[in-house]
């Protein structure tokens, strides 16, 4: 299913396309109902993706807010009930009555330009809604969670430590820890990330401030896939310590194993 569901009034879908257009350039998953294949039984699939949808752009014009929009305010009703309702206007009107109190974003008269900020206040919303973290970085608006994924999939930082270049690629990125913390937070409970992807991950949630840090879902990612290597172990010695444990005996585990680590250590 697609993270961003669109409705809208079907005369108005050249309209609509650029902004479909421009979230999916962004990496976002977006599904209207020209998804629709021929065959499929239209209305369990709208209803369908309308009710998985984390986030429902409800675009506003004339047409949708005249007698014949009552799919789109259908819709819309669905998509309050579960606070997942952004509303949008591309005519110069308002919401219909039960629908005017969440501010609606105005985008009259847009030409397709992701640059325009009225674009961006609607891109900007959609991350909110799907627990993404935008970052900026080299005057651009990046997803952090995406670029810090990218990140992770680049060959070890020349010279560096296999051990030390996940953290090393992130940081050369510019995201600060707080950053990827917060990106991290995006995703779904249940879904942990595997292979060179925990360990970053865990040591950010251990070293952050508050609210962010997490020394107990950092435990849980260390511990990803079979066996620790010393510096995994050390960030385990840290959660825990985070955790409240016995801190004399934790001391001594973590002299223990600073004795094996592959560079010099100072907890």
């Amino acid at each position: 299913m697609s993270d961003v569901f669109v409705s809208y009034k079907a005369e108005d879908r050249a309209r609509v396309e650029p902004l479909v257009e421009r979230l999916e350039a962004e990496g976002l998953s977006v599904w209207w109902d020209a998804r629709v294949s021929g065959g499929e039984a239209w209305r369990e699939a709208i209803a369908d993706h309308l009710d998985a949808a984390r986030c429902v752009i409800v675009v506003w014009s004339k047409r949708s807010t005249g007698p014949e929009g009552r799919f789109v305010r259908d819709e819309a009703t669905r998509a309050q009930r579960r606070e997942v309702y952004l509303p949008v206007t591309i005519d110069k009107v308002d919401p219909p009555l039960g629908f005017g109190e969440t501010q609606a974003l105005q985008l009259t008269s847009w030409k397709g330009d992701d640059s325009d900020p009225r674009y961006r206040a609607i891109s900007t919303c959609v991350h909110s809604m799907l627990g993404l973290v935008l970052v900026h970085l080299d005057g651009r608006e990046l997803d952090a969670r995406r670029e810090l994924v990218r990140a992770l999939q680049l060959k070890p930082v020349a010279d560096a430590d296999e051990l030390f270049s996940p953290l090393l690629v992130i940081r050369a990125l510019g995201f600060d820890l707080a950053t990827t913390a917060a990106a991290i937070r995006a995703i779904p409970p249940g879904e942990k990330p595997t292979g060179r992807l925990a360990k970053p991950i865990a040591f950010a949630l251990l070293f952050v401030e508050p609210p962010y840090r997490d020394p107990k879902r950092a435990l849980e990612l260390f511990q990803v896939g079979e066996g620790m290597d010393p510096f995994a172990m050390m960030g385990v010695l840290h959660a825990r310590f985070g955790m409240g444990e016995d801190r004399a005996e934790l001391a001594r585990a973590f002299a223990d194993i600073a004795d094996s680590l592959p560079f010099e250590y100072h907890g």
